[in-house]
């Protein structure tokens, strides 16, 4: 996870820092989207405006959507990306 000072000390973006090119005639996979609960909606709106506003980050030209995981605790620095379902309440 970024501190808020390592985010604001990020190098700034090029057109060219990011691109997955996909196999011929393969898609890419999709989940199921899951509703936030309203404080977690906000939280996530505020961050994703201040973000955009600072131009830390972009809009996605992506036809697949984010995840974005609110954890209330420190993770051990494990596979957690692997349990994620598990671990968390």
């Amino acid at each position: 996870m970024f501190s808020k000072t390592s985010f604001d000390s990020l190098l700034e973006c090029k057109r060219w820092d990011h691109a997955i090119k996909l196999l011929p005639n393969s898609a890419p996979s999709s989940c199921k989207v899951y509703p936030l609960a309203p404080r977690e909606q906000d939280k996530l709106d505020a961050f994703l405006q201040e973000n955009l506003d600072s131009s830390h980050i972009h809009p996605s030209k992506s036809l697949i959507a984010s995840l974005v995981f609110f954890i209330k605790r420190r993770m051990a620095p494990s596979d957690w990306y692997r349990t994620i379902e598990y671990s968390t309440p």
